[in-house]
């Protein structure tokens, strides 16, 4: 026997009690199952219902009071509650119908007297509920029982904002037909319209038709119009823009941010809508292109957005390139921009790209190369200035120099470039193979070898190096200040290139002493290098020449900061005779140097070849007595 047949046999007061212990759930299953249970059972449900607590029952579970159509339940809301605008968790039983759609209850509601305009925790009213759910048949019935249309929420929406916000189009079209929203309403309305829904949506065009029928003037160009044109333009409303320009709304009016719609549209790549504005605004014999307050036409814009139908169809609707002012924002932003942009004008635009304005844009992006400005913007437009050169397709001057003819040309700014590596190697290439000088010297004399060789580069840039060397046509050339091309290729650890050099070379240029005394072989020290120390002391130069201040190749091997091969350096030179005991100008032997680093490696070195700190230095004292107990500790251990 099942547990509903076995209630049949006990008497309602037991039924009533036994209801008492159970959920919700469980009392409504039991009164599904016959009318005795509906009958006993339905006010213990809907008193449940009615005192259930914040967050147990969600406002969307009340929308199934729709499916209330028992005579029981209506029963019981016939007589209960007493005072129906009474509140039930933060809401009266009219929004609760309202929310479940259920006329039958709302009228209900409303003939026993509830408040049709009773505010919620969020101050909405019935109204407002039922607009939120779509319930058309209960707003009608509302509206026509008397309900506030004009009534705020908490968020200072009316019931009409609410459908707009829900896209509740009946709704908004009954709430318009009913004719209690003055145009003052319907212009705030239609602006939030415009601003919240998909170009689908039939709501904004409602709203204008609304507005039209009210008298509402669309031509007004003062601050209380709104620029309706710019906001419809900006959410893609085709429909709508066809309507306000032939409304009477002005196209050239501009937005807070100088921007007209047609600048919109081309921004956002809108080919349908601009192609209406055009149209207008060339009907009203002005000029679509001019330049919004940042600068930008329409065509720039649609550039640097990268909006290559938008491009097409300004140019084929009369947009030129002809202005001189600009021509430089066009060319930089098609070659900083998409790939299909940048053909596209290649193809449509010849006038911006001439030999000498290409010469001007290849100089400043390689400029920018050397300045924090510097992105990935920059070498995509220098690699396209160079592979229209490698085409075949424009010829222009790479070695062009800038401001004056000791300028830099643009390889002395990639060549001085550190912080690109693969990108700045690829462009070098490229400029060598579009004849660019490698021995043409800027106002220091320096050539872009020294610059190259002046920079720290990875391996992968040894045989571009060395290519430029093998290139030139003046390798013995010197910089104002006496630097050959050795110095920095001695001075940055590159021994191939010390190795090509010593070959090509003249004598005077291999042993060329710079302004400050500094010899290759100085660099080399500094630089800590042994191998290629060895190479230039096998080339004859002299182990204990004099640079600046006096200093010897030992005294610049001691300040080397290169400390993994500081000692062996050191070795190497005490080993091809450099004289450990040295003074420079100011009376400083090279092992003062090392006893200020404290290196005791390097220390033992120097002291196991005859070297000796200067008298009363306590600075040498120190390190020679702290490197000789370190020896002793060495010895012993």
């Amino acid at each position: 026997m099942s547990s509903t047949t076995s209630l049949d046999f006990i008497p309602a007061e037991l039924i009533i009690w036994i209801g008492e212990f159970m959920e919700i759930e469980s009392l409504a299953a039991i009164i599904c199952t016959a009318k005795r249970y509906a009958q006993l059972l339905t006010p213990q449900l809907l008193a449940q219902w009615l005192q259930c607590t914040p967050h147990k029952y969600s406002r969307a579970d009340w929308k199934h009071t729709r499916h209330w159509k028992s005579s029981h339940i209506f029963d019981y809301f016939q007589k209960f509650p007493s005072d129906v605008s009474q509140f039930y968790c933060c809401t009266t039983l009219l929004h609760r119908f309202a929310i479940g759609g259920n006329l039958d209850l709302v009228e209900l509601m409303l003939s026993r007297g509830a408040n049709i305009n009773a505010r919620n925790s969020l101050a909405e009213t019935p109204l407002h509920c039922a607009i939120d759910f779509g319930h058309l048949h209960i707003v009608q019935a509302l509206i026509e029982a008397g309900a506030d249309g004009h009534a705020r929420d908490d968020d200072n929406g009316s019931p009409l904002d609410a459908a707009i916000a829900g896209e509740r189009s009946a709704v908004v079209r009954y709430l318009l037909d009913s004719s209690i929203y003055p145009l003052e309403d319907i212009r705030g309305a239609f602006l939030n319209a415009i601003n919240q829904y998909f170009k689908s949506s039939d709501i904004p065009i409602m709203l204008f038709h609304a507005l039209k029928n009210l008298g509402y003037d669309f031509s007004a160009t003062d601050a209380s119009s709104q620029n309706y044109l710019n906001s419809a333009t900006s959410e893609g409303h085709s429909t709508l823009v066809q309507l306000l320009l032939a409304n009477g709304s002005d196209p050239f009016q501009m937005d807070g941010f100088g921007d007209t719609a047609l600048d919109i549209a081309c921004s956002q790549g809108n080919v349908e809508i601009a192609r209406l504005l055009i149209s207008a605004m060339q009907a009203a014999g002005g000029n679509p292109f001019i330049a919004n307050r940042r600068g930008r036409t329409p065509l720039i814009q649609a550039i640097k957005d990268s909006r290559i139908d938008i491009v097409n169809l300004l140019l084929d609707s009369g947009e030129r390139v002809a202005v001189a002012s600009d021509e430089n924002q066009i060319r930089e932003s098609a070659l900083e921009g998409s790939k299909g942009v940048f053909e596209l004008l290649l193809d449509r635009e010849p006038s911006l790209w001439t030999s000498k304005a290409l010469e001007s844009s290849l100089l400043m992006y390689t400029a920018k190369l050397l300045s924090c400005v510097s992105n990935t913007n920059n070498w995509k437009a220098i690699s396209r200035i160079l592979k229209l050169v490698r085409s075949g397709r424009t010829k222009i001057n790479v070695s062009i120099r800038k401001d004056s003819p000791l300028g830099p040309t643009p390889l002395h700014n990639v060549c001085l470039d550190t912080y690109h590596g693969a990108w700045s190697s690829g462009i070098i290439r490229l400029l060598l193979e579009a004849g660019a000088d490698v021995d043409i010297p800027d106002n220091r004399g320096r050539t872009p070898i020294h610059n190259i060789l002046s920079t720290t580069r990875d391996a992968q840039d040894r045989e571009l190096i060395l290519t430029m060397i093998k290139s030139s046509q003046n390798i013995d050339q010197l910089d104002h200040e006496g630097r050959s091309y050795l110095h920095p290729a001695a001075g940055r650890n590159h021994p191939r290139t010390v190795q090509l050099l010593l070959s090509k070379m003249s004598k005077d240029t291999v042993f060329a002493v710079m302004e400050d005394g500094k010899t290759a072989l100085h660099s080399a020290a500094i630089s800590g290098n042994t191998s290629i120390i060895q190479q230039l002391l096998a080339a004859g130069f002299d182990v204990n020449v004099k640079g600046w201040k006096g200093q010897t190749p030992l005294h610049y091997a001691s300040q080397s900061r290169n400390t993994t091969s500081k000692a062996s350096c050191i070795a190497l030179l005490a080993e091809a005779g450099a004289d450990m005991n040295i003074l420079d100008d100011d009376g400083i032997p090279p092992i003062h140097d090392a006893a200020t680093s404290r290196r005791e490696d390097v220390i033992e070195i120097f002291l196991s070849k005859g070297a000796s700190g200067h008298a009363d230095c306590e600075i040498c004292d120190q390190g020679i007595n702290a490197t000789r107990r370190w020896m002793y500790c060495e010895y012993y251990v």
